[in-house]
């Protein structure tokens, strides 16, 4: 399950992958996939996972994907 959680997060969110150094300005390398894969619940679906015995498995074929309403900040205080 973590790593299940870890493509969707690097695909749709991006992980920083390295970070670039400019003389003494430094800056973190973003990595995601492009737009055009990660626009909708259908192209979401249709990312790859690995199984354990190395079979290539689609998002879509483990979980549901849907697009639903939340709250716009989650607040917490302590």
């Amino acid at each position: 399950m973590a790593d299940i959680n870890e493509v969707i997060e690097t695909a749709i969110g991006g992980k920083v992958s390295t970070t670039i150094y400019e003389g003494e300005r430094r800056f973190s390398a973003v990595v995601r996939f492009p737009e055009s894969f990660r626009s909708s619940p259908e192209t979401i679906g249709q990312i790859l996972l690995k199984s354990p015995n190395g079979a290539l498995v689609r998002l879509q074929d483990l979980a549901e994907i849907r697009l639903l309403d939340g709250p716009a900040q989650i607040s917490r205080e302590m």
